[in-house]
């Protein structure tokens, strides 16, 4: 058997070659037969947080809703959210397993060509086979785009309403501390003004200090007067 011979028994056909890299849906069953599923299309009424179409409607001023409402377009957004990064999943494991198709495909077709570098170019770029293969690769990578897109716009209104969340509770926290603090006042019997001194406290352990002895001043006493003496005048 020649070398041409035998590279070319080496070869697979292009149907057998385009079954092999058929690997997206086969990976998607393994996972499913773990127990594992990508999150379904969630199904919501049309309403002030959804398009008609089921797609998240985000409000021009996040700070206009009370809480129930913030919580809620938080489900409905992070739902979508997460249905929309699993058929991003998909797709660009599609665009991949395309890519390889159509690289066999060009591989095969330039084989089956003769003739000048310019002229098997031409004939592979205008072959049946290949136009398809390119179509169906470029078709996935637009797809994959505009997933990766809406993907990112759903990660920032995410973002956003995850931060609205948050600074409400630190509001709540610090309205509650400040809360407390006039409540002790208050009941305490005086608040005290700023220019007030803080009264202080005596502690249990803290013992009165004793007041220092004042020195005692001893009075003048008069002159005695010594009795006269016997026999003197």
């Amino acid at each position: 058997m020649t070398q041409k011979k035998l590279v070319g028994s080496l070869q697979m056909d292009t149907p057998e070659g385009e079954a092999a890299y058929k690997v997206a849906k086969s990976a998607h069953d393994e996972m499913v037969s773990r127990g594992i599923y990508l999150p379904e299309r969630p199904e919501f009424d049309a309403g002030q947080f959804v398009h008609d179409d089921g797609s998240p409607r985000m409000p021009n001023n996040l700070q206009d809703l009370n809480d129930y409402d913030l919580g809620e377009l938080y489900f409905i957004v992070e739902t979508y959210f997460s249905y929309v990064v699993g058929q991003f999943a998909e797709v660009s494991n599609e665009y991949t397993e395309a890519q390889e198709v159509f690289k066999f495909v060009a591989a095969k077709v330039r084989l089956g060509k003769e003739g000048k570098v310019q002229d098997k170019n031409d004939r592979q770029i205008a072959d049946r086979r290949y136009v398809l293969a390119n179509a169906k690769a470029l078709e996935l990578k637009c797809l994959y785009n505009l997933l990766s897109k809406v993907k990112d716009k759903l990660e920032a209104d995410l973002k956003m309403i995850s931060r609205s969340i948050t600074l409400r509770e630190q509001r709540l926290k610090t309205g509650g501390r400040v809360a407390s603090i006039g409540a002790r006042k208050k009941f305490s019997g005086h608040v005290r003004h700023p220019s007030e001194e803080p009264e202080h406290h005596m502690d249990e352990r803290e013992e009165p200090e004793e007041e220092s002895p004042k020195p005692r001043v001893r009075s003048r006493r008069p002159p005695r007067r010594r009795p006269p003496i016997k026999g003197k005048r």
